[in-house]
């Protein structure tokens, strides 16, 4: 049976077509980045908590609903019912592949929420997986499960990313965000997945943190469902993409 997961808005196809074993580092990629098989939608809801040193802990709720198809990904990141973005993310991997529009402008002299959170909107459609290849790392393990780790690099910014992919589920366990070099132990920020679980055949993402020096965001989704968007199972909710006030 097909299996599909949702990584935050990113969702693949977890057939295993190859062993993992026999891959190469490209091959391996190709087989993350590709798309699902079928046309789908996803819609996840609940609460962002962030606290950094010395301040209270803030929260606002969050919604990111995302359509799949075969050549892209459209998503919408809202938070506190009155932030958000349209996410657009082709399947082939370039310098323009990401586009990422505000739904409105800020208010003079107002900060951006998700911002200060510790969160980019095209971090949850997690665009960085479609940078350039750097480097494969040593294998390592997140949580138990085996994961092969990348260095990749964003063609506009020069920024690098390392990825610790699971070698089952071909998808993100933890990211780490660097500046323009490498440099071991010295990563900006860090993005974990707590944990994520089965409903209706998709694996949908419970809990996930992200963190960096002086502050912490985690991101709890209890309302969350996905589905179909064509052919006899479509059912696209009314509410995936919203309008803001």
């Amino acid at each position: 049976m097909s299996k599909f997961v949702v990584m935050v808005l990113f969702m693949i196809n977890s057939i295993v077509v190859f062993a993992e074993a026999d891959m190469d580092s490209s091959e391996f990629l190709k087989m993350v980045r590709m798309p699902p098989g079928r046309e789908s939608w996803a819609l996840m809801k609940g609460k962002a908590m962030h606290r950094r040193s010395g301040s209270k802990t803030t929260s606002a709720p969050i919604s990111f609903g995302v359509k799949f198809s075969p050549e892209r990904t459209l998503a919408q990141v809202v938070i506190d019912n009155s932030e958000g973005y349209y996410v657009g993310q082709a399947y082939q991997a370039s310098k323009d592949s990401t586009s990422i529009i505000p739904m409105k402008a800020l208010e003079p002299g107002k900060k951006a929420i998700l911002a200060e959170f510790g969160l980019r909107p095209e971090d949850l459609t997690m665009s960085f997986l479609y940078w350039g290849f750097v480097d494969e790392l040593d294998t390592d393990s997140v949580k138990g499960q085996h994961c092969r780790v990348f260095l990749l690099k964003d063609d506009k910014t020069s920024e690098i990313v390392k990825v610790y992919l699971s070698s089952e589920f071909y998808f993100p366990l933890k990211v780490q965000w660097y500046g323009q070099a490498y440099v071991v132990d010295e990563e900006l920020r860090t993005l974990e997945i707590s944990s994520f679980d089965k409903k209706d055949n998709f694996w949908l993402i419970d809990s996930l943190q992200l963190f960096g020096e002086g502050w912490k965001t985690r991101v709890d989704f209890d309302n969350s469902k996905a589905g179909y968007s064509k052919g006899e199972k479509a059912n696209i909710p009314q509410d995936l993409f919203i309008e803001l006030k």
